[in-house]
């Protein structure tokens, strides 16, 4: 059982058992994950401008996506580590979200061509070690009692618990999108396009978070139009590789998963859902 000092009698005396200790544990790992990271970053984006052999709009825009989110993986940790309920809440989702992406590339590099293991070998690796750190920290912060444990430790309710934790989960996956097209590609009208795809996401986003029924239908176009595209369908495969059919039954499938969580959450979005205030994590 964790326990943290006299916390485990409380818990077995409400019901559950105290997971403060473990709390910690993952959090301090988050917040050592998070440093790595950025140290990693730095390094990746400074370096080739230094050696001349990158380009600094590449680099400054895939450090707009990346650099955010590990600064963000570092202030979970901490809220991990302080049993905050909506560190609890945001880093279920994110495992969540996580778990699909890195399970999704995971496949990708598996039916790569043969001819293009020895290139993708370390993203492939990289992948499988995400897809099972992130289904890790599902499996944990997911339980009952790390829940009661946060709410014990913090009664009030918070940020995390006005919205219905898939919808949640939906809002905060098109926030970590928001900076994705940004600095991707080069020239004036690849950043335009990021821009107003981005602007229709942070929309979306907050409208989901609000349960407003026009973000749900902007949300399914946005993904709708972010499946389909052509450019993403480079993106995702990389311009330098062989597009392949298999390939493409996997991006469909997954685009398939996106579609169809929507649909599930469409019930949150109900008039009656709406206008009542929702406490309870999904």
């Amino acid at each position: 059982m964790d326990s943290q000092g006299g916390a485990g009698s409380v818990g077995e005396s409400a019901g559950f058992c105290d997971r403060s200790n473990g709390l910690v544990g993952f959090g301090v790992a988050l917040i050592a994950m998070g440093i790595l990271e950025l140290l990693m970053e730095g390094m990746t984006a400074i370096l080739p401008i230094i050696m001349g052999v990158g380009s600094a709009r590449l680099m400054m825009g895939m450090a707009m996506f990346s650099v955010p989110l590990v600064v963000a993986k570092i202030w979970l940790g901490i809220g991990s580590v302080n049993a905050e309920r909506w560190a609890r809440a945001l880093i279920l989702v994110l495992a969540w979200i996580s778990l699909y992406d890195s399970s999704r590339m995971v496949v990708f590099w598996l039916t790569r061509p043969d001819e293009f293991v020895k290139v993708t070998w370390m993203a492939g690796t990289l992948s499988v070690a995400t897809c099972l750190i992130s289904g890790l920290y599902a499996w944990y912060y997911r339980s009952q009692d790390v829940q009661r444990t946060c709410e014990k430790r913090h009664p009030a309710l918070a940020w995390t618990d006005r919205v219905p934790l898939p919808v949640l989960g939906a809002s905060v996956y098109l926030a970590c999108q928001i900076v994705a097209p940004i600095g991707l590609r080069e020239g004036h009208g690849a950043w335009a396009a990021g821009a107003l795809v981005m602007a229709g996401q942070a929309a979306c986003a907050w409208g989901l978070y609000r349960l407003y029924r026009w973000a749900w239908w902007g949300t399914l176009g946005v993904q709708l139009v972010f499946w389909s595209s052509r450019y993403w369908l480079r993106l995702l495969t990389g311009a330098e590789f062989r597009f392949n059919r298999v390939n493409l039954v996997i991006l469909v499938v997954w685009s398939a998963i996106a579609i169809a969580y929507l649909i599930f959450i469409r019930r949150y979005f109900r008039e009656e859902a709406v206008t009542m205030t929702i406490t309870k994590q999904v």
